[in-house]
């Protein structure tokens, strides 16, 4: 069988939220984080992220390159924690084993586009990242 790896998901139409807008939500809109949980797992169910092809094995790391489409960028630290849930999901799914730096090394890429806005998320197997 083919190594399906480097695995390249698409979030068309999904820009990952602010730390400053999961503050937010997590104060007065909680239904929106619910929502967005959701729609991240049916995203990754479409994807057929879920075969068992992709699948981490027990303690195995992972390098993940997370690609923001975004109208505007924003500051790093506000970046970063806007992907929580987001790999709360990969790892749910069984796409990495953890999200502990022990078993997860993330990347993160922001670009500017005023069109075609959407999350990209490529992973590697450790010795296939073409930095690392």
């Amino acid at each position: 069988m083919k190594n399906p790896f480097p695995l390249k998901i698409v979030l068309p139409g999904i820009v990952t939220p602010s730390q400053n807008q999961i503050a937010k939500w997590l104060q007065y809109e909680y239904y929106k984080i619910i929502q967005l949980k959701k729609d991240y797992w049916n995203i990754l169910l479409l994807c057929n992220a879920h075969d068992k092809k992709y699948k981490a094995k027990k303690e195995e790391k992972r390098i993940v390159h997370y690609h923001s489409y975004r109208s505007r960028k924003i500051d790093k630290v506000n970046l970063v924690a806007g992907y929580k849930y987001l790999e709360d999901q990969l790892q749910k799914m069984g796409l990495i084993w953890r999200d502990s730096p022990k078993y997860l090394e993330a990347r993160y890429f922001q670009h500017t586009e005023q069109e075609n806005l959407r999350t990209e998320i490529v992973i590697y197997l450790i010795g296939e990242d073409e930095n690392g």
